[in-house]
């Protein structure tokens, strides 16, 4: 399955959303240090984190938490 959101298209909305990295990894329930490496495509973006970033930046709001 192909991941629905790139990294280059969550740091586009980590930026316009004013966001940081602490505190999006917080909301999203992962280490700060992971979503540098996700960001920064040293550590692949999988479907259900790429789903969770993008849920927490209300990027995807069609999906439920449950679903997360």
């Amino acid at each position: 399955m192909n991941c629905p959101v790139t990294a280059a298209e969550l740091r586009a909305d980590i930026a316009r959303k004013r966001i940081t990295k602490y505190k999006l990894a917080g909301v999203v329930g992962i280490h700060p240090s992971r979503i540098s490496e996700i960001l920064n495509e040293k550590k692949p973006l999988t479907d259900a984190t790429a789903k969770r970033i993008a849920h927490a930046l209300e990027v995807l709001p069609d999906i439920p938490p449950t679903e997360v």
